[in-house]
C-alpha cells in the first residue's frame, strides 16, 4: 500500500494581550520581566506561545527576575499521566497545558483521525503501537487543537521506529513547525533516523539571559 503523505498547517496559536499582561505585572512588581520579554521580542526571538509558557510557569511563585524560571522541570509528567497538582498552584497542572496550537491536517486515514479525536483521558491505543490500516481506507482532513505537552509528548510517541509510518510522517512535520514556532520549548529535541528524541521531558522556556 501506497504511503499517505498528509500535509499539516497551524491555524491559530496564542496571542498574549500585552496591556493586559503589563497591568498586572505592575499590580505584582513583575517589571523586571516584562523588560526581558520586550529585548527578546526586539531581537526577533520571541514569540508569544512561548512568553505564555513562561508565565504560566513563573506567575504560581511570583518569580519575575530575567532568565530562566527557578522551576526544575526535568521530570515533567508526560501528557498521558497527567496529574492535576504539581505543586505549580495551577489547576492546568503545567506550564505547558496553557499552550494550545490548533491544526488542519489533511488527507490524514481515516483511522488515526479517529485516535486524535478521541477525548483526553479515553481509552485508546498506546501512541507508539502499529496500527493496522485496511485496504481502501479514506483519507478525511482533521482539525486538531493540543496543548504544548500533549504535543511534546505525541511528537516524540508517534515518531517513534515503532510507529506506523503515516504517523512518523505527520508527526515529524508537525515537530518541524513547532520549532519554529517555539523554539525554547522543542529546540531540545534531536532527529535521529525521523524519531524526535527529546533531551528531557520537561522545558522550561527562557526570556532573557542577560544580568
Amino acid at each position: 500500500m501506497d504511503l499517505v503523505e498528509p500535509s499539516v498547517r497551524i491555524i491559530a496559536r496564542p496571542t498574549l494581550d500585552i496591556d493586559e499582561v503589563s497591568a498586572y505585572l505592575r499590580e505584582v512588581g513583575g517589571e523586571r520581566w516584562l523588560v526581558g520579554l520586550d529585548r527578546s521580542w526586539t531581537d526577533g526571538g520571541f514569540h508569544d506561545a512561548q512568553a505564555l509558557a513562561d508565565l504560566a510557569d513563573r506567575l504560581p511563585r511570583g518569580s519575575w527576575a530575567p532568565g530562566p524560571a527557578p522551576a526544575s522541570l526535568e521530570a515533567e509528567p508526560a501528557a498521558d499521566s497527567r496529574p492535576r497538582d504539581d505543586g505549580h498552584g495551577s489547576a492546568g497542572g503545567s506550564f505547558l497545558d496553557h499552550v494550545h496550537f490548533s491544526f488542519v491536517l489533511r488527507g490524514v486515514r481515516r483511522t488515526l483521525a479517529r485516535e486524535l479525536a478521541r477525548p483526553a483521558g479515553s481509552p485508546a491505543r498506546p501512541d507508539s503501537s502499529p496500527r493496522p490500516v485496511a485496504p481502501g481506507d479514506p483519507t478525511v482532513d482533521l482539525l486538531w487543537t493540543a496543548d504544548l505537552r500533549t504535543l511534546r509528548h505525541a511528537v516524540e510517541s508517534r515518531t517513534a521506529p515503532e510507529a506506523d509510518r503515516e504517523s512518523r510522517l505527520l508527526f515529524g512535520r508537525i515537530g518541524e513547525l513547532l520549532r519554529g514556532e517555539v523554539p525554547e520549548l522543542f529546540g531540545d529535541f534531536t532527529v535521529r533516523d525521523g524519531s524526535w528524541v527529546p533531551s528531557r521531558r520537561g522545558h522550561r522556556p527562557e526570556v532573557d539571559r542577560a544580568d
